[in-house]
């Protein structure tokens, strides 16, 4: 009894709560889709065309859909490696050659199964595509979606040509100079280069950089802030020296010049 007694007026301890750690997977899951690289804003392409452009091009370029820009990076480049080989009448008359062949065996061979396995007549023989040979053309080739497109390019090459009008005018310092930097570099490495190395080249960068920067541009700015402060020191130190070595100069030359004209009253 003295032993219960004594267990029961032990004093208590309480058991310290343990809290389950927040899940990390949904954090980084949420961080990822709430903080993407880049989102392509809603622009009306009839109010702000060159806008509307620019977002699309960012929007492929820093893959923002992985899928839509790797099949226009591989179409490009799968295009550009083609015509280093063979000329652009050998390519369509080669996709001429392959969707006629294809679509010629399919047909005869649909045909044949028809008449061997389904046992039917000469007459009674339906080519696969009869339903789309009666279509009618219209529905193929619309005067709406011809007119449309039409005015689209229409659009598109006045937007292309207002912002070439105003880099060769100046309307902006900065844009016209990283444009004339750009075509000098590219004038310069064409005497070395041909055409479709650049064009591949340039396509590999701007694919690849800008997306880079993106990732990593906490740490690109901060190396670049580093080595431009590092620059305006030493620009500093060697403008010092140089002011250093100019005035030596200076007082050398003014003594030289007064023991030139003392000289000279000596000789007198």
């Amino acid at each position: 009894m003295a032993e219960s007694t004594t267990q029961q007026n032990l004093p208590v301890t309480e058991q310290p709560k343990v809290e389950n750690p927040p899940s990390t997977s949904n954090q980084t899951g949420d961080a990822i889709d709430s903080n993407p690289i880049f989102v392509t804003p809603n622009v009306d392409f009839e109010k702000a065309p060159a806008k509307y452009i620019n977002t699309r091009f960012q929007s492929i370029i820093l893959w923002e859909k992985p899928v839509k820009s790797a099949i226009a990076l591989v179409l490009s480049l799968g295009i550009l490696i083609l015509t280093q080989f063979y000329s652009l009448l050998q390519i369509l008359a080669a996709l001429s050659t392959v969707i006629i062949g294809v679509n010629w065996v399919y047909v005869n061979v649909h045909v044949q199964a028809q008449r061997f396995v389904g046992s039917k007549g000469p007459n009674e023989v339906i080519n696969p595509h009869t339903a789309r040979m009666q279509t009618s053309p219209k529905a193929l080739v619309s005067r709406d979606k011809i007119i449309r497109f039409c005015n689209l390019l229409v659009d598109i090459v006045e937007a292309f040509t207002v912002e070439a009008t105003k880099v060769v005018l100046i309307e902006d310092n900065f844009r016209s100079l990283k444009f004339l930097g750009a075509s000098f570099t590219v004038w310069t490495v064409a005497k070395y280069l041909s055409t479709k190395w650049i064009v591949g080249a340039g396509l590999l960068l701007i694919f690849s950089v800008p997306r880079l920067y993106l990732q990593h541009q906490e740490k690109i700015d901060a190396q670049l802030a580093k080595s431009s402060e590092q620059a305006r020191v030493l620009a500093n130190q060697y403008s010092e020296i140089a002011k250093q070595r100019a005035s030596g100069v200076y007082g050398q030359a003014v003594k030289a010049t007064k023991r030139g004209g003392q000289s000279q009253k000596k000789v007198q």
